[in-house]
C-alpha cells in the first residue's frame, strides 16, 4: 500500500567529483538531509526565481573543511558550500533522484 505523507525529509547520500589536477577527478561522499517538497513548492520556487538548493538543504553529516574538522550545518556554511559548482551539481543530482524515486545513485 502507497502512504501519501503530508510533509517529508530525507537523508540522501550525495557524491561529489572533486577536481584534481591532470584533468582527474577524487569522489568524496556526504549525507544530505533534504525537504521534499511538492510539486506546487516546486512551482513556488521557479516562480520567484529562488535558488532551490536553498530552499531543501536542510541539514548534512560528513562535511569537513580542509583541516578535516566537521563542519556543523549553519546558514553561513550552507551558502559557502553551495557556492561551490561542482557540490551544487551533485547536490542536484542527487535531489533530482529523489524527486524521481529512483534509488540514490552510488558511484564508486
Amino acid at each position: 500500500m502507497f502512504k501519501v505523507a503530508k510533509k517529508k525529509t530525507v537523508s540522501w547520500p550525495v557524491t561529489v567529483s572533486v577536481p584534481q589536477d591532470g584533468g582527474g577527478t577524487q569522489n568524496s561522499e556526504f549525507t544530505a538531509v533534504f525537504d521534499v517538497i511538492t510539486q506546487e513548492a516546486m512551482d513556488a520556487v521557479v516562480l520567484a526565481s529562488a535558488d532551490l538548493l536553498e530552499r531543501v538543504l536542510i541539514g548534512w553529516e560528513g562535511v569537513a573543511g580542509e583541516d578535516g574538522e566537521p563542519i556543523p550545518f549553519a546558514t553561513e556554511a550552507k551558502k559557502d558550500l553551495l557556492n561551490i559548482t561542482y557540490v551544487r551539481h551533485a547536490l542536484f543530482s542527487a535531489y533530482s533522484e529523489i524527486q524521481q524515486g529512483r534509488a540514490a545513485a552510488r558511484k564508486n
